[in-house]
């Protein structure tokens, strides 16, 4: 259903707003500390001198395409790019796989005059030899049933970067299961015998032991179990996951723009000015002993 954006006509089919229900595995504390730190600004985790507004850019300097991606709000690029990304770091944890429409805004002329990406939440998800067909849920017992042509959809999937679907939701299953906010009728009695010390280190253990594949710490620089090295090794992991997933999901908006650059006028791509995020030489250099804790400290949380 096409229709008009500030005098601009909108290319998007799917709703403006969608309803749907996270499932119990994606509820509970440890959930909402995991979403905070994986899709925390990129801007933030990573730019150089913490200048966020340097961060995105277009190569070359001074093509139209950063003008056509904020077209509606074109002094917030930087911004519209954090939103974005962030958003669908969000959906690739929490599904594993998700569409994007691309979206086109057009003027009377039917000249391109911004291109922007709607992640879509459908219920039911079908797709076709040219077109894939969408259940959404909008609101209470309202449904839109619809269809986008697939060559105006992207598709998200951590399969693309060797990563299962569910490498994600694994891990919050098992560890919102000892969440201790969602013990009820936890009564704290005299005669109760309850050892808060071995529960603290097995619940330290656990949660280490079950998110070793996605190098989340739950935020617990004390843990009993990580010495100052493997701190600095999880932590490390960690960044470079992160900047996996961002590598990932600019890749897929810039390989879907190709075919956009003739008819919208613009020859360029979104890059980012990152600091260094690879650290496995630094590593090595730990390991024997070539560079020490402190050192390759300040490089992972200081180095441009």
């Amino acid at each position: 259903m096409n229709h008009e954006i500030e005098n601009f006509k909108s290319s998007q089919i799917s709703p403006n707003f969608e309803v749907h229900k996270n499932s119990k595995v994606l509820s509970g504390l440890y959930t909402q500390m995991l979403l905070d730190d994986f899709c925390r600004s990129y801007s933030i985790e990573f730019s150089v001198d913490k200048n966020r507004q340097c961060f995105y850019d277009i190569s070359p300097v001074g093509d139209t395409l950063k003008s056509i991606l904020s077209s509606q709000q074109p002094w917030k690029f930087e911004n519209i790019m954090d939103d974005l990304l962030s958003h669908m770091t969000a959906n690739l944890i929490q599904y594993g796989r998700f569409f994007t429409e691309i979206v086109l805004l057009t003027d009377c002329n039917n000249i391109i005059m911004g291109i922007s990406f709607v992640p879509i939440h459908p219920i039911v998800s079908i797709v076709g030899r040219k077109n894939t067909y969408f259940i959404s849920h909008r609101k209470q017992n309202d449904v839109k049933l619809y269809n986008i042509r697939n060559d105006r959809l992207i598709t998200f999937d951590l399969h693309e970067i060797g990563c299962s679907r569910k490498i994600f939701t694994k891990a919050l299953k098992k560890i919102n299961k000892r969440d201790i906010t969602e013990i009820t009728n936890f009564i704290l009695d005299k005669n109760l015998k309850f050892d808060l010390t071995k529960y603290t280190q097995s619940e330290e253990y656990q949660l280490l032991k079950n998110t070793k594949e996605i190098y989340w710490y739950g935020r617990n620089n004390h843990n009993q179990f990580m010495d100052d090295f493997y701190l600095l090794w999880r932590t490390a992991k960690f960044k470079e996951f992160k900047r996996e997933i961002l590598d990932y999901l600019l890749r897929k908006i810039n390989t879907a723009l190709l075919p956009y650059r003739n008819i919208a006028n613009f020859s360029g791509e979104i890059i980012t000015h990152c600091k260094e995020s690879n650290y496995s030489q630094d590593f090595d250099r730990l390991q024997k002993g070539d560079l020490t804790i402190s050192q390759f400290s300040n490089k992972l949380y200081h180095s441009k």
